[in-house]
């Protein structure tokens, strides 16, 4: 006992632990934990992920407000609603068969087809098509293609330890690029209908500036399709 009377009395039995040198604030902490999401003993999820951002950030500025557009270029409100629900059960039906064909032709295949399918059709409406054509095209079922693929990837290049966070990563990297895209047109938007353009003309000049990200999302995509065809993982 004789140590005990010369320390404090919230110091005896343990009650404080010496620390050496300053702890991390709680900023830093954060920061680390964010960046172990992106390790993997594999060098390809970070980059299958970026390619997956690069699709993503567009659909959610090109795609996902095109109801809104169709209503701009005179489409019924109501018949807006019907046009969501076709384009759902159009997309339930590839997500029955598109694991399908990731098995056989290859995950990164499928995911340069999404990002050459929503890249090819959707910066058509940069330049005006009439209604009933982009109508068409609405209704073709693409997501299944990228959200598919990515998980396919994912698990793929994964260890059966890293699996479950690759995959959660796969999906919430789909929604964080879709939420990024919205903010990037809506600001862009903005930016033209303050400018003193019309509401039509606004659409197409923000859909014409999203081609950029499409060709950027296309190379991402068709180099990982190069690299990872015929690679195995970890």
């Amino acid at each position: 006992r004789g140590d005990e009377f010369s320390r404090p009395a919230w110091a005896v039995r343990g009650a404080v632990t010496a620390t050496t040198g300053a702890a991390p604030s709680g900023i830093t902490t954060r920061l680390a934990g964010l960046r172990q999401l992106f390790v993997f003993e594999s060098r390809w999820p970070p980059l299958i992920l970026l390619g997956v951002l690069l699709v993503a950030m567009p659909r959610g500025a090109v795609v996902l407000t095109s109801l809104r557009y169709f209503e701009v270029r005179g489409a019924d409100v109501d018949f807006s609603a019907l046009l969501e629900a076709w384009a759902v059960l159009m997309v339930l039906i590839l997500f029955t068969i598109i694991g399908r064909v990731c098995d056989r032709l290859g995950a990164e295949r499928v995911l340069l087809w999404s990002a050459l399918a929503y890249g090819g059709l959707w910066s058509l409406f940069a330049f005006g098509l009439p209604l009933t054509v982009a109508i068409i095209i609405f209704v073709i079922p693409v997501y299944p293609m990228l959200l598919v693929s990515d998980d396919a990837l994912l698990a793929r290049f994964t260890t059966a330890r890293e699996r479950n966070r690759g995959l959660g990563m796969a999906g919430a990297t789909a929604q964080v690029g879709q939420a990024l895209g919205i903010a990037l047109g809506y600001l862009m938007m903005g930016f033209f209908l303050d400018s003193g353009m019309a509401n039509l003309d606004a659409y197409h000049w923000t859909y014409r500036v999203n081609i950029l990200f499409w060709v950027a999302a296309i190379g991402c995509t068709w180099w990982l399709s190069q690299k990872l065809h015929g690679e195995s993982g970890p």
